[in-house]
């Protein structure tokens, strides 16, 4: 999971609500809510793990001086509590297989360690340094077996002010060694925070077995200077110029010197989905969700209607209070994510046709994003719709236009509007052939030209031309299909086809 919530905890149960923040009333800080940012890191994802101590550094110093010394993709996080005065790390710490920082003594003797050792993290007390990579005391443990723990162990010595409502940094780690960094916001003017038997449910709720609390207050500090990790989670989505998110937002988004962080470096082709389920609560105002069985027989392609919105800006709308309208959609994609809002057999309102129209009852609806890399949000539909037709045993005669949904009125909507060409649908009907193009069989799409890999979007229609002689190819065997058609080349191929 890559997702940024909103919470609370109520009767010892994990209870989720849309993005929205108020002084008080509903999913106010009075009442209880807090946001939470949880990213799993799988372990196949992981290029490189470090424990970077550098005095009088903030996390986000430590990231953007690992970048420009080694490139690539980071996430870094504060771990560990440290000494105010010199910036020392608490409790037995190892690095590359060697001990760096020693216990203080009658305090964190028995606290266990959030540890990467042999290709794995795992959370335990590490007694030796050898083939530790990175080990740092966290305290208290708030889960173990999947189950959370209150109270906390004694041989840990929790203080007793780190049980209280806080802003944290929590790692947990899942049954398939997934390793989990979730940051608890708090102590802002909307975000209530966790106490640890809190956060020991709230991890539970979420897949880990055993979770352990590094920090909690105001150090609490999430880098990366991946963009789409940083959309996904909502840091600084205004301007996105800000790397990194501080847990404690009374600090008005101003970092505090930790001396160190934990930095990991990922493959984002492995880290970051393409496809995420993130289903709207059923609870959802003005009935988006209403839960009526579907039997899909059609799938209806739309566009969002709005250029700047994004994949998860859309996914949000829907939990959004100031969204009074009744209407929701099944999937939602752009150039970067796909976003299933709601479950493919449930229906969604998202046709003109009414609440028992044949559009809203028996079609699944993919929204289209107009935002970013238009043309690459179209390849990825292509793909998309293209494996749930051959999924179903469908072909593209199964595809409907929102504008093939007429309201009872018989006004049809001019949607997927960037196919609408002025009534031609010359972009719906090459949609189509591209989605048909991308089920074809492999033997059907093959081509005599070695710069066409099998595939492509356009291989079929490649092989199709060039079998109908109306293109050939270079004499290197080559048909450089990225290169610009000139008006002699043009001339030719029309001369061809008349």
């Amino acid at each position: 999971m890559i997702n940024h919530k909103r919470i609370r905890i109520t009767n010892n149960l994990v209870e989720e609500g849309p993005l929205t923040y108020a002084r008080s009333g509903p999913y106010s800080k009075s009442e209880g809510w807090t946001d939470i940012r949880v990213v799993d890191v799988p372990l196949d994802s992981i290029q490189r793990v470090e424990l970077v101590t550098e005095k009088g550094k903030t996390v986000s110093q430590i990231l953007s001086e690992l970048v420009s010394q080694h490139g690539g993709n980071w996430l870094c996080f504060n771990a560990s509590h440290f000494n105010e005065e010199n910036g020392d790390l608490l409790g037995l710490t190892y690095r590359d297989g060697e001990e760096i920082y020693q216990d203080v003594l009658g305090m964190t003797e028995g606290r266990p360690h959030f540890y990467y050792k042999n290709g794995r993290f795992g959370i335990g007390r590490q007694t030796r340094p050898d083939g530790v990579k990175m080990a740092v005391c966290g305290v208290p443990t708030l889960s173990e077996d999947g189950k959370s723990i209150d109270p906390p162990h004694a041989a840990e010595k929790t203080p007793s002010n780190e049980l209280e409502t806080k802003s944290r940094m929590i790692v947990g780690i899942k049954s398939d060694g997934t390793l989990g960094m979730i940051t608890v916001d708090g102590r802002g003017a909307y975000d209530k925070g966790l106490t640890t038997k809190e956060a020991g449910i709230m991890a539970t709720k979420y897949g880990y077995e055993t979770t352990v609390n590094l920090d909690g207050g105001e150090s609490a500090t999430f880098a990366t200077n991946n963009r789409q990790l940083l959309d996904a989670l909502e840091i600084d989505k205004a301007n996105k110029k800000r790397q990194f998110h501080v847990a404690d937002m009374s600090l008005d988004y101003q970092e505090k010197v930790v001396h160190h962080a934990i930095a990991i470096q990922f493959d984002p082709d492995k880290l970051l989905p393409t496809y995420i389920v993130d289903h709207i609560p059923t609870s959802t105002p003005h009935n988006r969700r209403a839960g009526h069985a579907l039997k899909a027989t059609t799938l209806t392609i739309h566009n969002t209607g709005n250029p700047t919105s994004t994949a998860r800006n859309e996914r949000n709308w829907l939990t959004n209070p100031t969204n009074e309208v009744t209407a929701s959609y099944h999937i939602v994609l752009d150039d970067k994510e796909t976003i299933e809002c709601l479950p493919l057999d449930e229906n969604a309102w998202a046709a003109g046709d009414g609440t028992n129209g044949e559009g809203n009852r028996t079609s699944i609806h993919i929204e289209i994003c107009e935002s970013g890399d238009y043309q690459h949000t179209l390849e990825r539909a292509v793909e998309l719709v293209a494996s749930m037709l051959q999924e179903r045993g469908w072909g593209v005669e199964r595809l409907r236009r929102h504008y093939d949904w007429p309201r009872a009125d018989g006004y049809r909507k001019n949607c997927p509007r960037l196919m609408y060409d002025n009534g031609s649908w010359t972009g719906w009907h090459q949609f189509v052939e591209r989605v048909r193009i991308a089920m074809a069989p492999i033997s059907e799409k093959k081509t005599p030209f070695s710069d066409v890999e099998a595939g492509r979007w356009s291989e079929a229609a490649i092989k199709a031309v060039a079998d109908k002689g109306w293109m050939e190819g270079y004499p290197d065997e080559k048909f450089k299909p990225g290169n610009k058609v000139t008006r002699e080349e043009l001339a030719v191929v029309l001369n061809r086809l008349k």
